[in-house]
């Protein structure tokens, strides 16, 4: 079934994206799946993740091609998500700001997370240090400001979804494929309830997915 929200690595280091506003455009949306979680305090609960991906275009790095060759290329930032349309979720929060309007409850019954892949917006980006360790995190997101032009993907748009897509991506780093084997999905644990009916895009010119 497709990827559906409904309600209810070592490397380079290029150092962090820069706090503050930036324009993006989504690339990437990962189905982590279902995991156990421990949260101080509380009883472990069960959770269905999804990452996503946002390139800055007007923030660069470089990188060597094949032939070694330096190239420019936007920075990327990415914000881990449960996969829930319940109204104070991050991922309908989020979600709800960058569309501009509130789902309608037939939206909430199964918006299909493919409909945000390519889209512009602004992303707002905060440092927070944990121990010796500064990261950079994804604090909010809202539409595209009026008369800004959206943004096109310079690199691959991709999509993984663990029950419709097949084999884990081999690009995708070994953190998240360890993630995505552990989860219930991928061990064929049936999730619980309904699988709800996709819900087609917003055809509201003035609402981006």
């Amino acid at each position: 079934m497709a990827l559906i929200a409904k309600e209810g690595s070592s490397g380079a280091d290029f150092g962090l994206l820069d706090a503050g506003t930036h324009k993006a455009v989504c690339t990437q949306v990962i189905d982590l799946g279902t995991t156990l979680k421990q949260f101080a305090g509380y009883e472990p609960k069960s959770l269905h993740e999804v990452l996503v991906t946002w390139e800055t275009p007007d923030e660069r790095i470089e990188i060597p091609d094949e032939a070694g060759n330096l190239v420019s290329k936007p920075r990327w930032i990415s914000k881990t998500y449960t996969l829930s349309l319940f109204k104070k979720a991050n991922l309908c929060v989020d979600l709800t700001n960058w569309r501009g309007r509130p789902f309608t409850e037939e939206e909430k019954a199964g918006f299909d997370l493919q409909n945000i892949l390519g889209k512009s917006c602004m992303i707002s980006v905060s440092h927070k240090t944990s121990g010796d360790k500064t990261y950079a995190n994804v604090t909010g997101v809202a539409g595209l400001m009026k008369g800004m032009d959206p943004v096109e993907p310079e690199g691959n748009v991709n999509y993984f979804s663990i029950e419709e897509s097949g084999p884990i991506p081999d690009h995708l780093p070994n953190w998240m494929k360890e993630r995505i084997q552990e989860s219930d999905e991928w061990k064929g644990v049936e999730p619980e309830g309904k699988i709800p009916e996709v819900v087609p895009p917003s055809d509201d010119p003035d609402v981006p997915f």
